[in-house]
């Protein structure tokens, strides 16, 4: 429940920024991808670390518009 409540409120975030109209200037996708590599972390890892679900690790360093 909780890994779920904060899945819904990343999402509400990142549709509210598109709502806003803002452009974050980077991709956060490819620079989660590129810290985590960076550092040797696999993403099960970061998932586990993160208290987030492996697909969700994946899916934002995918593209974070897959989230909008």
């Amino acid at each position: 429940e909780h890994n779920r409540r904060r899945r819904i409120d990343f999402t509400e975030t990142m549709q509210q920024k598109k709502a806003e109209n803002l452009d974050f200037g980077v991709d956060i996708g490819q620079r989660l991808r590129e810290l985590r590599m960076e550092r040797g972390i696999s993403i099960r890892d970061l998932a586990r670390k993160s208290n987030l679900n492996v697909n969700t690790v994946s899916a934002i360093e995918d593209s974070a518009r897959s989230f909008l």
